[in-house]
Order: C-alpha cells, then sequence, then structure tokens
C-alpha cells in the first residue's frame, strides 16, 4: 500500500521538473537564436537569405580610393564633440618668464593631434571653429587653439554640445581656468594658486618638479561624470570616428581553403568609461562588453548579421569621417564577401586578404610603397656616380671622421651642456631634459635642426623642443 502511494505521486513530483528544464531550454534558445540562426546558416545553406541593400560589390572588391560622404553641417556640432571626446586635449600650461608677476605665464590649450593623413578632417573643425591654426610636420598634423578670445569660442560650443566621456571633467577645471584669466584673477595671488591646483587635477597632473614649487597647494577634486548618456546619433558617429577600429581577422581553420575570416567592429577605452561602453550596446541595439586583462575595456560586434542589420545601416547614414572612412568603406567590402559566403572560397579569401592588407595602418604604407616603385621612384633610372658611391659607403669611424682628435672650443662645449626640454605635443607632459649633446643623439638630429625647432616651437614628431622649462 505505501509502495503504490509513492507511484501515484512520482507524476506529481516529476511535472514541475519538467516544466521547469522546459523553460530553461526555451530562455537559451532565446537568447541564442541570432547564434544559432548564423550557425546553422553556415553550415547547411548554400546561399544567404535575402541579400541586404547596402550588398551590391562584386566579388572580385578590391581597394579603390573613395569619397567618403561628409557630416550634414547640422549633424556637424555633435560630431565634433564625439570626435573631441576620444581625440582633443584641454591644458593649462605654465612658462617661466622673468619679469612677469609671479614669474611665470599661463596658456589655455585646446588641441586634437592625430596622423597628417587626416589633415582634410582637422581643416573642416577648424573652419567650423573659424579660431585657431593648424601645424604639420613629418608624420602629424595638430589644430591648436592657445588665444583666451579663441578660447572663448571653443568654450561656447562644448557648453551648447557638451562631451559625455571623462573628459568632460578635465573640460570644467579648463573653464574654470579660462573664467579665472578672462576676469584677470590669475593677476592676483588667490587666481594664480587656483590655476595650480587646477592644472595639478586636469589630465595626467602636474610633474613632480612643477609640484614641488608649488608645495602648499592642493590639488582640485576631479569630478566624476556619472550617467553619461549618448546624447545623438552624430555624436556616436564623432566618437567612432576617433576610437572606433574597424578590423578585418583571418585565421586558420576546418573549412575548404583552411582559413576563417572574422569582422569586428571594436571602441576601446579606460575603465572609468565602461559605462559608456556599455550603454552604446543598447542604443545600437547589439554588440557586447568585454573586459580586456590588461585592464581595458572594450565594446565589440563581431556577429556578422548585427553588423549588416545595425551597425553598417547606421554608420550609412551617420557617416564616420577621416582617413577611417576609406577604412569603412573597404571593411563593407568585406562584409558583404563574408555575408555571401565568399570568404570560404580561394576567390573571394584571396579578395579579403587584399581589402585586409590596404585597412588601417596599412593604407598609408601601401601608398608610400606604390608611390616609390618602378618610374615613380625619382631614381628611376639614373646611374649613380662614381663620386657620389663612393661618398656614401666611405669609412666615418674613428680617425676617418673629419673631427677626430679635434679638441672642442669652450664656446661649442657651452652649447653642447645647454638644457633642452622635451615636451610631449598632445598633453604638454615632460618628455625628458637633456643637455644639447644628449638631444641632438637621443633624437638623432643635427644641430642645426634642433635650433629651429627650438626657435619656432613647433611640434615635429608629436614632440615640443624649449630651452626654458614650462612648468
Amino acid at each position: 500500500m505505501k509502495n503504490n502511494n509513492i507511484l501515484s505521486t512520482f507524476p506529481i513530483l516529476i511535472l514541475p521538473i519538467l516544466i521547469l528544464s522546459y523553460g530553461y531550454f526555451l530562455l537559451c534558445l532565446l537568447l541564442n537564436i541570432n547564434r544559432i540562426y548564423t550557425t546553422l546558416w553556415e553550415w547547411i545553406s548554400d546561399s544567404p537569405p535575402t541579400p541586404y541593400s547596402f550588398v551590391s560589390l562584386p566579388l572580385q572588391s578590391s581597394v579603390v580610393d573613395v569619397t567618403p560622404q561628409q557630416t550634414s553641417p547640422d549633424g556637424f556640432p555633435y560630431f565634433v564633440t564625439g570626435f573631441a571626446d576620444g581625440e582633443a586635449t584641454f591644458g593649462v600650461y605654465f612658462t617661466k618668464a622673468e619679469g612677469r608677476k609671479f614669474g611665470y605665464i599661463v596658456r589655455l590649450y585646446f588641441g586634437i593631434t592625430l596622423h597628417r593623413k587626416d589633415r582634410r578632417l582637422l581643416e573642416r573643425v577648424k573652419n567650423y571653429f573659424n579660431v585657431g591654426t593648424i601645424f604639420e610636420n613629418d608624420r602629424e598634423v595638430a589644430y591648436k587653439v592657445v588665444r583666451t578670445e579663441d578660447i572663448a569660442t571653443i568654450i561656447k560650443h562644448f557648453d551648447k554640445y557638451p562631451l559625455v566621456t571623462q573628459k568632460l571633467a578635465d573640460y570644467l577645471l579648463f573653464k574654470q581656468a579660462f573664467l579665472i584669466i578672462q576676469n584677470k584673477d590669475h593677476l592676483t595671488i588667490e587666481g594664480f594658486t587656483k590655476l595650480i591646483a587646477i592644472r595639478a587635477s586636469i589630465n595626467t597632473g602636474s610633474s613632480d618638479a612643477f609640484k614641488a614649487l608649488f608645495p602648499g597647494v592642493n590639488p582640485y577634486e576631479k569630478p566624476v561624470i556619472k550617467d553619461a548618456q549618448i546624447p545623438d546619433p552624430y555624436w556616436l558617429a564623432g566618437f567612432v570616428s576617433a576610437e572606433g577600429c574597424l578590423s578585418v581577422y583571418i585565421y586558420k581553420a576546418e573549412t575548404r581553403t583552411g582559413f576563417n575570416v572574422q569582422v569586428r567592429v571594436q571602441i576601446t577605452q579606460h575603465p572609468r568609461d565602461m559605462e559608456l561602453l556599455k550603454r552604446i550596446i543598447p542604443y545600437l541595439g547589439c554588440g557586447r562588453f568585454v573586459q580586456a586583462t590588461r585592464g581595458d575595456c572594450n565594446y565589440v560586434v563581431s556577429s556578422i548579421l548585427d553588423i549588416c542589420t545595425k551597425v553598417i545601416p547606421f554608420f550609412d547614414k551617420y557617416c564616420i569621417e577621416g582617413v577611417k572612412a576609406l577604412d569603412y568603406a573597404d571593411f563593407k567590402k568585406a562584409v558583404e564577401i563574408v555575408y555571401a559566403k565568399g570568404h570560404l572560397t580561394e576567390e573571394g579569401l584571396e579578395a579579403i586578404r587584399k581589402i585586409k592588407a590596404g585597412m588601417n595602418t596599412g593604407r598609408s604604407i601601401q601608398k608610400i610603397r606604390e608611390a616609390k616603385l618602378g618610374e615613380k621612384n625619382p631614381m628611376y633610372g639614373k646611374t649613380k656616380s662614381p663620386e657620389f658611391l663612393a661618398m656614401q659607403t666611405r669609412d666615418k669611424s674613428g680617425a676617418h671622421n673629419p673631427m677626430y682628435g679635434k679638441p672642442k672650443s669652450e664656446e661649442t662645449l657651452t652649447k653642447l651642456r645647454k638644457l633642452v626640454y622635451v615636451y610631449n605635443a598632445s598633453d604638454g607632459s615632460l618628455e625628458g631634459t637633456y643637455s644639447t649633446g644628449e638631444c641632438l643623439k637621443t633624437f638623432k638630429i643635427g644641430y642645426g635642426t634642433l635650433y629651429k625647432r627650438l626657435e619656432d616651437g613647433e611640434a615635429r614628431g608629436g614632440l615640443i623642443y624649449s630651452r626654458e622649462p614650462k612648468e
């Protein structure tokens, strides 16, 4: 009788377990529906689903120059703010000056420094603000605004179109410094002390040497930006133009060609902006948040369906600008091939290899190489004279050096001992202090070149050379 009771209640006991298991199975299915669909499509389908609107290029896509679309004037202000969130610097700098009150000149600085291939984008930013100057060297191009009356234009923009990342905290301190200088309060000991405190908090803070000069001044408490929201789609377009990475990965796999391809959109930031990255996920309706082992945070989209249906339609409408727009155009070609499963053929894989080779850093390297090949080389077809070859190959070491054994004059030694202060052009931080002789050897430049850089004070190779310490 007892056994019969147990058997009769068994269905009642097992029913809740079956219901919970079935519910768990449905939940897993719903959460992974995109991944399951993609996997089934890649494994058993011979042709892709209905093509998306952007798919129009032939399988034999190759790297070609394109003329990217530009952000509309109405959307450009938010684009500028998004780009500045990624690339801009707000700075407060002190330069020693005898005869000036408190012994220093205080300068404000707003700037964006990029690779020289992005000069056209910086020119557009400069034309938008209608203030500032653009400087260029053999590697970089920089947009700088330093005049106090011009800084007022920068303040007006960022008050109307606020920054979103933690860079907003630097801007708020920068604005305080601007108001102090605008009101001439920096000529008072109280105002000057406030500027020192702001300098100690903004960006990476003051150097130890500068702190030692003003030991009694405590840094301002830097505000923490919370609940950051994406204010406008053009802001995201500008932010991705600055910080986004469009990548094509080719890796070994068990396929017909022995390789597989993954396309990926990625934005990497410091952990302090992780909440902002997480907000991009619902904003675009795709992607995932990844915490890197080294501490960086990443927003990543690698699903081909999400890239096709959400990412590409978004950035076709809200344009990526600068050289990255060319990478975006090539990225779309690679996405098309992967979507059509062309990467599983030798022909499609080779097309992707060509696209990948010309993207990102490969774009500039490729152009440099092409510019010097064959008849494009200025020395093409020319024979070097014996005198030229002898001059290029002569031994210049030891006793063969024209200055070997000759003592340097006291005047020359004095020049070589003079100090040179080398600063990072992007944030104004001190790279190092060298004697002139050490500077020539460290940076492999001649005295005439160094003298010119000291004289004009412009950035060269991301560095600024000065005889006087700025802090």
